[in-house]
C-alpha cells in the first residue's frame, strides 16, 4: 500500500506540473507563440509520466486482486486524485485537450479557456477539446 500511495502522490505532482504548464502556454499564447507551444509540450509530458505512474498503480491494484481479492477500502482510498489548484469544472471523463501529438483532460484546461482574454486563437496555438 505504500507504493500505491507513493505512486499517488507523483501522480498529483504531475497533474499540478500539467496544470501550471498549461497555464503558461495559454498566457504566452499571443506574446510568444514559440514559448506557448514549448509549455504545451511540457504540459503534455507531465500528462504521459502521470499515465506510466498510473499504470504502475493499477498494476499494483491487479497484483494484490489476484493474491488476496478485493483491495481494502484503504487501499482504494489512497487512489484518489484532489483536483489541481483553480479547476472547479469538471468535463466528461472522456473528454481530452489535444496539443498536436500530447493530450491531457479536458478539466485540467477548462479554467484556462474560461479565463482566457483571448480573441479567435491562432490555428494550432490553442489546445481543443476532443474525445477519446
Amino acid at each position: 500500500m505504500k507504493e500505491i500511495k507513493l505512486l499517488m502522490e507523483h501522480i498529483e505532482d504531475e497533474l499540478e506540473d500539467a496544470h501550471t504548464y498549461a497555464e503558461l502556454a495559454v498566457e504566452y499564447k499571443h506574446e510568444d507563440p514559440e514559448l506557448a507551444d514549448l509549455f504545451y509540450r511540457l504540459s503534455g509530458e507531465e500528462m504521459n509520466h502521470m499515465n506510466a505512474l498510473h499504470k504502475a498503480v493499477v498494476s499494483h491494484i491487479e497484483e494484490y486482486r489476484k493474491q488476496k481479492g478485493e483491495p481494502p477500502a484503504a487501499m482504494m482510498a489512497a487512489t484518489m486524485i484532489t483536483k489541481p489548484p483553480g479547476i472547479s469544472a469538471r468535463p466528461s471523463a472522456s473528454s481530452a485537450v489535444s496539443f498536436g501529438s500530447c493530450s491531457m483532460p479536458a478539466r485540467l484546461v477548462s479554467r484556462l479557456a474560461l479565463t482566457s482574454n483571448a480573441s479567435t486563437p491562432q490555428a494550432g496555438r490553442l489546445p481543443s477539446v476532443v474525445s477519446d
